[in-house]
């Protein structure tokens, strides 16, 4: 039976603790999605640099579903986990359960999370039969009075229809990122500049790629020091900073799981259950790991560290 528990790795970085005179921490969330028979976590160090404390969560704890499909923080604090049976707020001591039949959420299985610097946490809901967003089904929570609105009334200015949007993502700086399709384009909201087109996904939108259906929508990303990179199952991923989107083909089993700052690109092969290392465009991997742990995803979603996989 598929078990979903939630890691906390708290380090604490004694060199910057003592330059600060404060308590300030580095918090990592690693989120593991693995079978019970199977999970095998490595066992958690110690060193002279930092120290690592590890703490799980489930239902028992609270969380609304074994399933976590997406993790992001707000402005005061407080951790947000979309599920498969409603949205989870964890204060650091409990969590608290917002869904469909307690607070009027349009569905209870949630896709992704994304928030901005107005503290506005974006909500998308999954589609079963394509497995991506549903169209058209998207709210906004508002967190500095708890209501609800819909992404037309909290964006006045929205660029694009609801309903094209196929993919969001957040960087630590609370920038989205909205991924639309009719044409695949890029868009990119700051609080300051509004919306902006970053560009399109001219292989995308070539005629023999687009129009496909169910799991070929599923759109995967990773966002991680100033770069986007995006993948659509065997369709050519993409990179993409603030001036630049460049394309490029990794084989189908093979997912981006981290950017380094010089664009070398950390991959997972899910069928030879391997990582390797590119430095980006080049496709030629180096092994650097046999026999990895299995994981879905892995992003940054706060100013520090914190992971989510």
């Amino acid at each position: 039976m598929l078990t979903t528990n939630i890691y906390f790795l708290l380090i604490n970085s004694i060199s910057h603790f003592f330059s600060k005179r404060s308590f300030l921490l580095a918090i990592t969330v690693l989120v593991l999605i693995s079978t019970t028979s199977k999970a095998q976590i490595e066992p958690v160090t110690k060193s002279d640099d930092y120290i690592i404390t590890k703490h799980s969560f489930s239902v028992e704890d609270g969380l609304a579903a074994r399933q976590v499909t997406s993790a992001i923080e707000d402005k005061d604090g407080f951790m947000w986990f979309g599920t498969t049976n409603g949205l989870s707020r964890y204060d650091g001591n409990s969590f608290k359960t917002f869904n469909k039949q307690n607070f009027g959420l349009l569905e209870n299985e949630i896709a992704s999370l994304s928030i901005d610097e107005k503290n506005h946490l974006i909500i998308a809901f999954h589609n079963k039969s394509i497995n991506t967003i549903k169209k058209s089904n998207m709210q906004v929570m508002d967190l500095n009075n708890y209501t609800l609105k819909t992404l037309e009334s909290t964006y006045p200015k929205l660029p694009f229809k609801t309903k094209d949007i196929v993919s969001m993502v957040n960087d630590v700086n609370k920038n989205m990122f909205f991924v639309t399709d009719s044409p695949f384009q890029v868009w990119k909201y700051t609080a300051a500049k509004g919306f902006k087109l970053l560009g399109e996904l001219t292989q995308w939108n070539a005629k023999s790629l687009a129009g496909t259906e169910f799991s070929d929508n599923t759109i995967y990303s990773i966002i991680q020091n100033g770069s986007l990179v995006l993948k659509k199952n065997a369709y050519p991923s993409y990179l993409i900073t603030e001036d630049t989107i460049s394309p490029f083909s990794y084989k189908p089993e093979e997912y981006v799981f981290s950017i380094t700052p010089n664009k070398s690109l950390l991959v997972y092969n899910t069928s030879t259950n391997t990582v390797s290392k590119s430095n980006f465009p080049d496709a030629v991997h180096r092994i650097v790991k046999q026999n990895a742990d299995t994981f879905l995803h892995l992003f940054p979603v706060s100013d520090y560290p914190w992971w989510f996989s």
